[in-house]
């Protein structure tokens, strides 16, 4: 029996801390924010798949469908329901917010029909003037798009032919747009306009212009351009970076016990860099940031990786002990130990128990009185 108890006290021993380093061995890649296009995602993301390294994708929150379409929706019903009042107040809202944010929510179409449902109410109001300059504003946006006869009243038909002959007449704008971080894309009245600084070829009139870049907050406005050259620099502001607390909740979800985040912020010049970053239950651990943009250099990201999580040693501890989670996890490793434990005292039992019973042992039991 002594033989039994040390054999499972050993299992014990060994099982316990066995379990736990499994439960600590889950590694993973975590992406953290809004996806980057640019490239250092796609690099980091090779790079796991090489080590064998699932890759977790942080959930971002779906974006809600803008109010500025809602409202783009309801003056379309309102004015063919020919309730006009309700049909401009909507209009004028949907003009604060697209002057406001550059258009986001936005595309070339939304505007121009913002234009010209603003240019048909003025019309069945006798505001010509206003109407005048609905039809300026739609040909400005959009020069070369016919307009459905069908779909409009003839009088403003007639409206946005005058001012595309008088469009045609004046000379072009040439807009040139700075932005940073220098590799920010640009959209130029709701539509796609390229990553980085651009000069653009318009017709006179209002415009909206746009800049988005992961990590960073976007930003926009409208101006009114008159013909020749105009200048205008959008300058994004960086986001907050993730919280280690926020990390590592997020790394837990996906199954993994310490993970590689990365994420994209901004360096003293404004401009991306690709921070890396080890964290677990502790906080986060060795830290890199790799510059990222228009010279983005592939090596500079996987060398990065390498330091932070060698192929041999992907354990690390921070200095600072933040640890919710262990002491559950340390009771859920000693107690599958002490169960292996007790499962071997048992089939030892049962073997002992057994082996006493068997056809080889003789027992003598005197009933007799006691001398």
């Amino acid at each position: 029996m002594a033989a039994a108890f040390h054999l499972a006290l050993a299992l014990v021993l060994v099982a316990a801390p066995l379990a736990e380093a499994q439960a600590a061995e889950s590694v993973a890649v975590l992406l953290s924010g809004r996806a980057d296009a640019s490239g250092p995602e796609a690099i980091l993301s090779g790079w796991a798949e090489r080590r064998a390294l699932p890759v977790l994708r942080e959930a971002v929150a779906s974006t809600p469908v803008p109010s500025v379409r809602a409202r783009m929706e309801g003056a379309r019903i309102a004015y063919r329901a020919l309730q006009i009042p309700d049909a401009l107040q909507a209009l004028e809202a949907v003009a604060v917010e697209a002057a406001a944010s550059g258009a986001a929510g936005l595309g070339r179409g939304d505007l121009v029909d913002a234009a010209l449902l603003g240019a048909a109410c003025h019309l069945l109001h006798g505001d010509e003037t206003a109407a005048w300059d609905g039809a300026l504003a739609a040909v400005a946006l959009a020069p070369d798009r016919p307009l459905d006869p069908a779909a409009w009243p003839p009088r403003l038909v007639a409206e946005v032919k005058r001012a595309e002959v008088a469009s045609v007449a004046t000379s072009a704008v040439f807009w040139a747009v700075s932005v940073l971080p220098a590799d920010a894309e640009l959209f130029v009245d709701g539509e796609p306009a390229g990553r980085g600084a651009s000069t653009l070829r318009l017709r006179p009139g209002r415009h909206y212009v746009r800049a988005e870049r992961a990590g960073f907050a976007p930003a926009g406005h409208a101006v009114a351009l008159a013909p020749g050259r105009s200048e205008d620099a959008l300058q994004l502001v960086p986001l907050a970076p993730p919280t280690p607390r926020a990390l590592w909740a997020r790394a837990t979800v996906g199954g993994a016990r310490r993970a590689l985040a990365a994420w994209v912020s901004a360096g003293a010049d404004g401009e991306p860099l690709f921070h890396l970053a080890l964290v677990d239950e502790q906080g986060l651990g060795a830290e890199a940031t790799v510059p990222i943009g228009p010279g983005l250099v592939p090596a500079e990201i996987e060398a990065a990786a390498d330091r932070l999580l060698p192929v041999k040693t992907v354990a690390f501890r921070a200095p600072r002990p933040i640890d919710t989670d262990g002491p559950r996890r340390r009771r859920l490793a000693w107690g599958l130990g002490l169960g292996i434990g007790a499962a071997a005292i048992l089939a030892v039992g049962l073997g002992v128990g057994l082996g006493l019973g068997g056809p080889g042992f003789n027992a003598h039991v005197d009933l007799g009185p006691a001398r």
